[in-house]
């Protein structure tokens, strides 16, 4: 494995946070235990501040990575996976919500 300079080393670490985060908030909800509305509190402030770790990742490496742009571009869509996925499920329940409402007139 060739050596990873601190940004892409940080985009892994993020990308396996938020996804571990999801996941354990996801298997949370499926299990419920006397602890289950602690644990969903800390699995979501982890996944949110995954996302907001990954937005500042994100342009960091826009701005700072010296690299030719093809290796640079998919560091940055790996680091922005995270907001992308909030961005996608947030105009997916806009859309869900339009559709609910209009089915209601």
């Amino acid at each position: 494995m060739p050596k990873l300079n601190p940004y892409k080393k940080a985009t892994i670490i993020i990308l396996a946070v938020t996804v571990a985060a999801n996941v354990a908030g996801y298997l949370n909800s499926l299990y419920p235990t006397p602890l289950s509305n602690y644990i969903a509190i800390a699995m979501a402030i982890l996944f949110y501040f995954g996302v907001l770790l990954s937005f500042i990742n994100t342009f960091i490496i826009s701005t700072k990575y010296k690299a030719p742009p093809a290796k640079k571009m998919l560091w940055v869509l790996l680091s922005a996976l995270p907001w992308l996925y909030i961005l996608a499920m947030t105009v997916y329940t806009y859309i869900q919500g339009y559709q609910l409402v209009s089915n209601l007139e």
